[in-house]
């Protein structure tokens, strides 16, 4: 159990960091 739980969890890391990459590209996209 505890593995799945930290396999979410980073998952949902890199899947923050991703998104976060993205919207800051988009923004210097538009500037």
């Amino acid at each position: 159990m505890r593995k799945i739980l930290s396999t979410l969890s980073s998952a949902l890391v890199i899947f923050a960091a991703l998104f976060s990459y993205n919207t800051v590209a988009k923004s210097a996209e538009f500037f």
